[in-house]
């Protein structure tokens, strides 16, 4: 019995870290919209870039819209937490992504000014290189 709840212990802490087993570093597509469970609002690319025990995430949404941030990772809750600034706007808001597996996150965003939230979803596609 004792060899069981062992080996299945085992088993189960493999698979939680086998859902995250790398870094974030990449470029990914984003979908998005401004309220859950809204229709899609709108469609871009994000790039996650080391920076130090930090990452840089840079948002090009649409055509013309560029946001820029610094995240930090919580590697115990799979959590990656995002300040961020709007290039053309100036205005300024919060991103918290969950890591869904090695290749996807799930996020909830807002603004400064913000009564409710937006989400985001974001897909890797490719690595980073500078």
């Amino acid at each position: 019995m004792k060899k069981c709840i062992c080996a299945l212990t085992c088993v189960v802490l493999f698979a939680f870290s086998s859902v995250f087993s790398r870094d974030l570093t990449g470029t990914y597509d984003l979908v998005g919209s401004n309220s859950r469970g809204g229709r899609v609002a709108y469609r871009g690319q994000v790039i996650i870039e080391p920076f130090g025990q930090n990452y840089r995430v840079i948002w090009m949404i649409g055509s013309n819209q560029v946001q820029a941030g610094i995240g930090i990772l919580d590697q115990d809750e799979l959590t990656l937490s995002v300040a961020y600034s709007d290039m053309n706007s100036n205005d300024v808001g919060v991103v918290s992504f969950g890591v869904v597996n090695d290749f996807e996150l799930e996020g909830k965003w807002a603004t400064m000014n913000s009564y409710s939230y937006g989400w985001e979803n974001i897909i890797w596609v490719s690595p980073f290189t500078n």
